[in-house]
């Protein structure tokens, strides 16, 4: 609790965030004092400091455990449903961008990403970025095209790029030789995402005479793998007559050496030692430009010692020899079985051949509920709508509330094919009237996210008083969401 002599200084987020920062506060009790500020602050500029410190809570950011981080979200959902200005929705919508891998997020800011107001999209790249849900990547890159106008593409490239996003590495490519700002932003991209498919795009750029912010992106793009052929660029940098462009050519310097030195173990060990998540997702991709057996040799090695932390710098690889080592992990019953649950979901399914081993281990009913609902969620991130209830709809019905609630979650993660609305709807409908508190709850945002404007009467029966607080804000979420273009 929040001793009352404390109380009135806390409840500004700049002193909050400090005391949190030093250890003299705790996130549970920061969360109750943001989330009354972020509705009920007396100025705009102090709701939304509110909302950026829920933000960083609902990324685990602060000490936050899952339980205050979910808190929070809820928290920016409902400052979010009471948004009643354009400003006011941007800085809501950007404090959401802070809360890394939050799940409860998500689908609100996906939603977002087709406003009719493009200041809000561009905000909503943004978070999308923060957030770090492979499942956004698709829709982010979406934006890449020509027909995108050049502040929507340039959010969306440089959402990628804090994402980590592989799996646009050859979209991202083209923009190195084309024009000056698209160039320089996708540079900076593949350099976040630490991939190698622009090496020899950014060393033919680099013939050309460049305009200096492209010439300092290549650079640093190619220093950060290690290029040797960027060296004499350095030198030449390094007497520029321009101090910030003697800087960038600096930190290059030290990224090359850095990057020579590809020491598996020192990488591991300094990701693991970051206690930030994000961070430690940013740190995690030092790795990327390793050879892969070499890293999971390295993993086998730390397992013992911090198996969760391994596993999350795994999940982060993106290789499938990695999802072959992370089914392995999942199955070793000496390992807890959060430790296992969470090999599961850090498993990037793109291939069909890991989506089906997914959707076996979901089925299978002699494993742990845990780790099959964490296969069933991890699906949805990779599957459309149609493969997602073919090869797990059966599960909306499990005996097992978590199950039945990762079918939920799989459903909103999921490309979604126009089709399959009834079909989806079917599935939900039920559940909106689950024995489980938490499958209600999250039935009502997933019909809200999801459009399934067929279950509005059902939502309206969840505000009413009797119900549990958590729901009825659930329920007025959804309905918002239904009522939006």
């Amino acid at each position: 609790m929040v001793d009352a002599g404390s109380s009135q200084r806390d409840t500004s987020a700049k002193q909050l965030r400090l005391r949190l920062e030093h250890g003299e506060a705790s996130a549970s009790d920061a969360v109750q004092l943001m989330a009354t500020a972020a509705l009920g602050a007396a100025t705009r500029t102090a709701r939304l400091e509110a909302c950026r410190l829920l933000g960083d809570l609902a990324g685990r950011a602060l000490g936050a455990e899952w339980e205050a981080a979910e808190r929070a979200a809820f928290a920016l959902l409902e400052a979010a449903r009471t948004a009643d200005t354009a400003a006011d929705r941007r800085g809501v919508l950007a404090a959401m961008g802070h809360g890394f891998r939050n799940i409860w997020l998500l689908p609100f800011v996906h939603r977002r990403l087709s406003d009719r107001d493009p200041t809000i999209v561009e905000v909503a790249l943004q978070a999308a970025g923060g957030l770090g849900f492979p499942a956004l990547e698709e829709a982010v890159a979406g934006f890449l095209g020509e027909a995108s106008p050049p502040a929507l593409r340039r959010a969306a490239i440089a959402a990628l790029g804090r994402m980590g996003a592989m799996s646009a590495v050859d979209r991202l490519v083209p923009f190195v030789l084309g024009d000056p700002g698209d160039a320089a932003a996708a540079l900076t991209a593949l350099t976040e995402i630490r991939s190698t498919a622009g090496r020899d795009a950014a060393l033919a750029a680099l013939d050309h005479a460049l305009e200096p912010e492209v010439q300092i992106a290549a650079v640093r793009y190619l220093a950060e793998l290690g290029a040797l052929e960027v060296l004499p660029i350095l030198r030449r940098l390094a007497r520029h007559e321009d101090a910030e462009v003697r800087l960038s050519s600096n930190t290059a310097t030290r990224a090359l050496e850095d990057e020579r030195s590809r020491d598996p173990a020192e990488r591991f060990l300094v990701a693991l030692g970051e206690p930030d998540r994000a961070v430690r997702a940013v740190l995690a991709r030092r790795l990327r430009t390793l050879p892969i057996a070499v890293v999971i040799e390295q993993a086998e090695v730390l397992l013992g010692d911090d198996a969760a932390g391994v596993v999350q710098i795994l999940g982060e690889l993106r290789e499938p020899e990695v999802t072959h080592y992370l089914l392995d992990v999942a199955g070793r019953v000496a390992l807890t079985t959060a430790v296992r649950a969470r090999a599961v979901g850090a498993i990037e399914a793109d291939q069909d051949w890991e989506r089906a081993a997914l959707a076996e281990l979901a089925h299978r009913a002699d494993t742990d509920e845990a780790l099959r609902a964490a296969a069933v969620q991890a699906m949805g991130a990779f599957a459309s709508s149609t493969e997602l209830i073919d090869r797990i709809g059966d599960l909306a019905v499990s005996p097992s509330g978590p199950i039945r609630g990762a079918v939920l979650w799989a459903l909103q993660l999921a490309g979604r094919a126009g089709s399959d609305a009834t079909r989806i709807a079917e599935l939900v409908a039920p559940m909106l009237d689950d024995d489980n508190p938490m499958v209600r709850r999250r039935a009502a945002y997933v019909a809200g996210n999801l459009g399934l404007v067929e279950l509005a009467p059902a939502l309206v029966r969840r505000c009413a008083a009797p119900e549990p607080a958590e729901l009825r804000l659930a329920a007025y979420v959804a309905l918002g969401e239904l009522a939006m273009p």
